[in-house]
């Protein structure tokens, strides 16, 4: 019986699976490493035929600003306060 072709995803996964185990014998999770990795994902996935969706981004900062900046901002300001609404 012959399996059936992998979907996007499931291809998708199987690969970062592969960069993923390199990643990790090679201990190198710098930003230029997952940059690079990112890019050959997604030549991996164009050569295979499949349309991207979208680019894959790993390595960008945007992440770790969003952590940083949740850290920084300080719980009063996402609250109403009681006495300002009437209650």
């Amino acid at each position: 019986m012959d399996n059936p072709p992998l979907s996007f995803d499931q291809y998708r996964r199987k690969l970062r699976h592969e960069l993923f185990k390199i990643r990790q014998s090679d201990r190198d999770y710098s930003e230029i490493c997952l940059t690079q990795d990112a890019k050959l994902l997604d030549a991996m996935l164009v050569a295979e035929g499949y349309e991207l969706p979208y680019q894959t981004e790993w390595g960008k900062r945007r992440g770790a600003d969003a952590i940083v900046d949740r850290a920084i901002r300080h719980p009063q300001q996402a609250t109403a306060d009681y006495f300002s609404v009437g209650v």
